[in-house]
């Protein structure tokens, strides 16, 4: 896995989101490494949309092949779309975990 030396970054960025909602994520690229035959990518996004809960506003699984790497993206959800309208921007906490068939886990965390 590219950059899961450590267990949290906190430097935020700023992301675009297309008209149907996909935000692609600019950093870390996700690799699998060429020794697993596949990786599971899961990533959970969350923020708080009202009243000061913190909610899901977007969530993909995906599984890359053996030595493969790409950037992660995720679609938000509709209350998500709704509060960047209005607000015009949205702090979300992106949570990227990784593991391969030999169920080794990594996991990434990230504010943007």
């Amino acid at each position: 896995m590219d950059d899961y030396n450590s267990s949290s970054v906190a430097t935020p960025a700023t992301v675009s989101v297309s008209r149907s909602g996909r935000v692609v994520l600019p950093r870390p690229r996700i690799a699998c490494p060429a020794v697993a035959p596949s990786c599971t990518v899961t990533v959970d996004t969350r923020a708080v949309i009202k009243g000061g809960r913190t909610s899901h506003i977007g969530r993909t699984t995906s599984t890359m092949a053996e030595g493969a790497s790409r950037r992660v993206h995720v679609y938000l959800s509709r209350s998500a779309l709704v509060s960047l309208a209005r607000k015009g921007r949205l702090r979300a906490t992106v949570t990227i975990t990784a593991a391969n068939a030999g169920a080794k886990r990594f996991k990434k965390l990230r504010t943007f």
